[in-house]
């Protein structure tokens, strides 16, 4: 009988190991998993200022329209596209200031847009000529994105905001540079 008592210990003490070391295990990853959701919050900017981002885009469109090249279609799709992006980052500021969608139309407006026009300006003549369709049928992505961005705003679809969010993300990581 006291060998009896002694192995239910053990099997007693080994179970509760076994438990102890699978809860520790779960602790871990949930830990894991909560330093990686702060260094993604902490890598977007907390507030930005819809301000400052207007006056970027006010900027961006007096610049374009200083420079030469730009054909009627592709001057009006560009022309559109700001005033879409100042009139829906605005509004999404403000009614959805925490939304990652809110984040990233903010970073088309403040990065991409300007990233890919300094890209267009730094052409030349002869090269904006080869690559003006090109750039044309970037403009018309760029604003079919902010088109169902407003749309699904419009609906006040707010659930569905991340998942718009993380395509919008996509894309622009993925997209080629000129």
């Amino acid at each position: 009988m006291g060998y009896l008592f002694v192995v239910l210990v053990v099997v007693l003490l080994l179970f509760g190991y076994f438990f102890w070391k699978k809860r520790n295990s779960k602790m871990k990853k949930m830990v894991e998993t909560a330093g990686q959701v702060a260094s993604e919050i902490l890598a977007k900017p907390q507030e930005w200022s819809v301000e400052e981002m207007r006056s970027n885009l006010l900027s961006l469109n007096v610049e374009t329209r200083t420079k030469k090249g730009f054909s009627e279609p592709m001057l009006e799709i560009f022309e559109r596209l700001v005033d879409k992006l100042d009139t829906i980052i605005f509004k999404m500021h403000h009614k959805w200031p925490t939304s990652d969608l809110t984040w990233e139309m903010g970073r088309i407006a403040s990065k991409h847009l300007p990233d890919f026009m300094t890209k267009f300006f730094a052409l030349s003549s002869v090269q904006l000529a080869d690559k003006e369709k090109q750039f044309l049928e970037s403009l018309k992505t760029i604003e079919k994105e902010v088109d169902e961005t407003i749309k699904l705003f419009e609906t006040n679809a707010e659930n569905e905001a991340g998942t718009r969010a993380s395509i919008i993300k996509r894309k622009f990581e993925q997209a080629p540079s000129e």
